[in-house]
């Protein structure tokens, strides 16, 4: 590539255009030489934010609430799904680069419609008492709202209502902690609503909240600055 400079009235210009326009094809150079790199290091940047949630807390047991009972999942299966999660975040980072509109790098990571999520072992199941849906991913990811087929029932943790269900958490519940109930078992009341962890501001749900971050856009900053240099 080379680039032409007409001496006159705007020569500052054309040197300034010049050489920008020199610099970003470098730069573009030596990203695609360092690209494998370059997505490893943010690819692992984006789990560390990733695994401080506290919805990820949560799922492992020592966040703000027990989302495992919330979700009626099985010993492990949080465990499993945050497994799940990191690797589908840690291999989701793609860099494109262009000269178009001085653009040189972009970085996307994680497909917005969450597909590949849904076919992680624990991202739904059935719940045997009721037979209904429990749409897990979708409730982390997507949607955190229940769907009126979920409007009749509560959850019901261990040591409610005096423990009046507690032989049949023991017996029927996946978490072994909690179980759902319908509202005419518990004489009225409100319907369930998902924890307030679930329900995110910053972003469409707490990975993109998390990776949204400032300190993620400066952590990226310098792993290029690293690289490009």
């Amino acid at each position: 590539m080379s680039t032409q400079i007409i001496p006159g009235s705007n020569f500052d210009a054309q040197l300034r255009k010049g050489v920008l326009n020199e610099s970003m094809r470098l730069i573009a150079q030596k990203v695609l030489v360092n690209s494998q790199a370059i997505k490893t290091e943010i690819g692992q940047l984006l789990v560390r934010f990733f695994l401080k949630t506290d919805v990820v807390g949560s799922l492992l047991g020592g966040g703000s609430t027990d989302l495992s009972a919330h979700l009626g999942l099985r010993s492990g299966e949080g465990a499993g799904l945050v497994n799940g999660m990191k690797n589908i975040l840690q291999n989701s980072v793609t860099l494109i680069t262009s000269l178009k509109k001085e653009k040189v790098i972009q970085i996307r990571a994680v497909e917005a419609d969450f597909g590949v999520f849904r076919a992680l072992p624990g991202a739904s199941h059935i719940n045997s008492r009721s037979g209904i849906s429990v749409p897990v991913i979708d409730w982390m990811l997507i949607d955190p709202d229940i769907d009126i087929g979920q409007a009749a029932f509560d959850i019901v943790f261990r040591g409610d209502f005096g423990g009046k269900f507690d032989s049949t958490i023991q017996e029927g519940s996946r978490s072994g902690r909690a179980i759902m109930v319908s509202l005419e078992s518990l004489g009225g009341g409100g319907s369930y609503v998902l924890p307030e962890i679930l329900r995110q501001s910053g972003g469409k749900n707490f990975i993109e909240a998390a990776i949204r971050q400032r300190g993620v856009v400066d952590e990226i900053g310098k792993i290029l600055i690293k690289r490009l240099i």
